[in-house]
């Protein structure tokens, strides 16, 4: 069975593969810290690459979820943003260097730049993502980037390819060791901001919400940071998590963010779909009495092919 994954990887490679946008969206090192992570809003993405043109290449990724350490900190010194201007500017303050040298150049090198070039195997990007890397960039023989593999395109990959490798699918996510338990929730009466400072000490976008019974009944994205910074409040902040998660996707007709579950009978095909359709990143797993068990990132999924089928 492994031989099936390993041989589809090894024979297809990563020209194959869509650019989601069209092409790759890049930042360039000198650029304002506002204008880098507006550029990130406007666009709809999470992250984008960073070019330094001194260096001569890439340095790393912007990423939108490093402004969830600004908002803590604008909390916890009562601070009032009413735009993404005020967060950055008086969220950069956090950093012991001075303000001034807190650039995009700065914040991008936390978040490493790994390529590959094109006409490289996907086995190789898979290893790469299985190990941490949440995207992988594809160069061209002048070093541009023209496409961004994310765990998620994985997925889509996977699914496309769903007949060939329906026999490793089936398998039921109760005989899988995949995901992560205990889960880390809060109650649905936690503070949106004690949620914001749980979120940046795990350094992780969603965690499960949960009732006075331990009942799944929410859980927050990236896509909600997202939105809290289009109309940014610090008096938002200190609403019980439901109630801010409803204030901010209130207002928004694109919401895609419901909480997305699999029973630990279904297999992995229908986890790897529900992944892919709504375009989360992690799905909690539950029993009847819909508490959750596990939680299956798509990090997991690529780990667990990686180890049971030795990529």
């Amino acid at each position: 069975m492994a031989d099936i994954l390993k041989k589809l990887l090894s024979e297809t490679t990563v020209d194959s593969l869509p650019t989601s946008k069209g092409k790759v969206l890049s930042l360039e090192a000198t650029d304002p810290v506002v204008k880098g992570f507006q550029i990130l809003l406007d666009n709809k993405i999470l992250s984008a690459p960073v070019y330094d043109k001194k260096e001569n290449k890439y340095i790393g990724f912007l990423d939108i979820r490093d402004l969830v350490s600004f908002c803590v900190f604008l909390h916890d010194t009562n601070m009032q943003a009413d735009n993404l201007l005020d967060i950055v500017n008086y969220g950069v303050k956090m950093f012991k260097h001075a303000v001034d040298g807190v650039t995009i150049s700065y914040l991008s090198r936390r978040n490493p730049f790994h390529s590959v070039k094109h006409g490289t195997s996907m086995l190789q990007v898979v290893d790469l993502l299985a190990h941490g890397n949440r995207r992988v960039a594809v160069v061209d023989d002048n070093g541009v980037a023209v496409n961004i593999i994310s765990q998620s395109s994985v997925l889509r990959f996977f699914q496309e390819h769903m007949n060939q490798l329906k026999s490793l699918l089936e398998v039921k996510i109760a005989n899988c060791h995949i995901g992560t338990s205990p889960v880390i929730t809060v109650s649905k009466e936690t503070r949106a901001i004690d949620v914001f400072r749980l979120m940046d000490h795990h350094m992780r976008s969603g965690v499960a919400v949960t009732d006075s019974s331990g009942t799944l009944v929410g859980n927050t994205s990236g896509y909600d940071l997202k939105l809290f910074i289009q109309t940014p409040s610090v008096k938002v902040l200190q609403l019980p998590i439901m109630q801010f998660l409803n204030e901010i996707r209130s207002d928004n007709i694109d919401i895609c963010t419901p909480v997305i579950t699999c029973h630990t009978h279904d297999n992995l095909a229908l986890l790897i779909s529900k992944l892919v359709a709504t375009k989360v990143h992690r799905v909690f797993i539950v029993e009847d009495d819909f508490k959750p068990l596990r939680v299956v990132s798509v990090v997991d999924i690529l780990k667990h092919f990686s180890a049971t089928h030795q990529l």
